[in-house]
Order: structure tokens, then sequence, then C-alpha cells
């Protein structure tokens, strides 16, 4: 804030847009809400680094799954109850105290987390899963890398085949008898 705060004062081009940032920033709501999103993007986190290994297991995905749902309910009731901590903070950053922030946590948060966790049980319904565990037979970190494979077989083709040499054979040959044949007739 108080690099926004420089450049605000600066005059210079960037200084209207650090100063709309910096009003913003100087909001206690929004940094209410900052510091509330803090442990929901964390549980979101280690859902999301739980999809994208290498080493995927359809059967973890499962509980990884469930667990965030669970974290993400059990944040709704601790911030509800911690959101005097987290008042405790923000006012002590901003030092104004001109909103409601248990108002704004049912507003804004719990809507939010509400959304989020429809959003994953949306995309992880039951028959999605029941289909995913189908995979379970399958251990995805054994199955060959196709890029693997494919680099094998690349390494073992030949650069060239018998049949393209036999073609610049023949095409030099004729070649050479065109220039053997040609006489100060032809090159007039």
């Amino acid at each position: 804030m108080i690099t926004l705060e420089h450049i605000a004062n600066e005059r210079d081009e960037e200084s209207p847009s650090a100063s709309d940032l910096l009003s913003i920033l100087q909001d206690q709501s929004t940094t209410f809400i900052l510091h509330s999103l803090e442990p929901i993007l964390e549980a979101l986190s280690i859902l999301s680094k739980s999809m994208q290994t290498k080493n995927d297991d359809f059967n973890q995905l499962e509980q990884f799954m469930f667990g965030t749902l669970l974290r993400l309910e059990e944040l709704k009731d601790t911030l509800s109850s911690n959101y005097f901590n987290l008042d405790r903070i923000t006012r002590s950053t901003i030092r104004t105290n001109e909103i409601n922030l248990e108002e704004l946590f049912k507003d804004k948060i719990v809507k939010f987390i509400n959304n989020i966790i429809s959003n994953i049980k949306a995309r992880f319904q039951s028959n999605v899963l029941k289909f995913l565990n189908c995979f379970r037979i399958f251990d995805m970190s054994e199955v060959t890398n196709e890029e693997e494979y494919a680099t094998e077989i690349f390494l073992c083709a030949p650069i060239s085949t018998a049949t393209v040499e036999r073609d610049f054979s023949t095409m030099n040959r004729i070649l050479t008898d065109l220039r053997n044949r040609l006489t100060t007739e032809h090159l007039n």
C-alpha cells in the first residue's frame, strides 16, 4: 500500500491507476474479504494440485474432493466464529469502523463458499465418479508414456530408405549422362 501511495503521489501517467487501486485496497470490506479468502483458496489449491499430478489416481480424486468439500463447510463455520480475529486485523490495517463485518461475511463469503461447493458437486457428480472408478483397475503411473514410445520408434527408424537411395542414384546417372553429351552446339 505504501508503494501505491508513492506512485499515486508522483503524478505521472500511472498515478490514476495507482490511486484507484489504492482506494479499493483501503476499503475495509476489501481487506476483510481478502483475508477471508486465504483459507478458502488454500483448500482449493490442494484439490487443484492433486488433479494436476502426473501420477493421477482416480481413487484419491474422490477422497480429495470430499476432503475439500468438508474443509469448505468447516470454513463457513470456522470463519464465522473467527471473523472477530479478521475484524481485529482489518481494523488495525485500515483504522475505520464503517461496516458490519458479520453482514459482509454472510453476504459475500458464505455465498462464495456455497457457490464453490455447488460448482464442485456439479463437476464431480456421482455418475462421473462411478465412471472414473472404472479406471481403478489401471495403475495410471504404470501406463506407458506415448512420448517415450514415439521417441523409441523414431530413434530406431532409418534416416533414409533404399528406395530413396535408388531414386537419387538414378537421377545422378541421368544428370551425368546429360553432362557428358553436352557439346558446344548445345551450349549456344
